[in-house]
């Protein structure tokens, strides 16, 4: 069942997801047409991958919004999460390929508390 999310400019989550998926030449949609775009559709997608192939790739780029999160931003882990959690449930999203960035950005805020985030 597809997590409904609300992509909107006044979530941190999304945001950061944006921000970062784009200056990692993940996507290139502004920010209001970018929620909707698939995990197939970003740049490090590639049919061609097997699965694990895919997971190794997925894996890598989770580590990397992770640190960007992290070091970059400051934020925080949420409740019952840390690097290892936040990095596997954002894998878990980057893999499923109609997965919408929208929805992961859900996934991006289950994990992170981000400054200046209202709680």
């Amino acid at each position: 069942m597809p997590t409904t999310c609300n992509w909107t400019n006044n979530n941190l989550a999304c945001i950061n997801t944006w921000a970062f998926l784009r200056a990692l030449q993940q996507l290139k949609p502004v920010f209001k047409n970018a929620g909707d775009l698939t995990m197939k559709e970003l740049a490090w997608w590639s049919p061609a991958d097997s699965a694990a192939a895919r997971r190794l790739a997925a894996e890598a780029l989770a580590s990397q919004l992770d640190q960007m999160f992290s070091v970059g931003l400051r934020a925080r882990y949420e409740a019952d999460y840390n690097r290892t959690k936040a990095v596997a449930a954002m894998a878990d999203k980057l893999v499923q390929p109609d997965t919408t960035v929208c929805q992961f950005s859900v996934a991006v805020d289950e994990a992170y508390q981000f400054t200046g985030e209202q709680l």
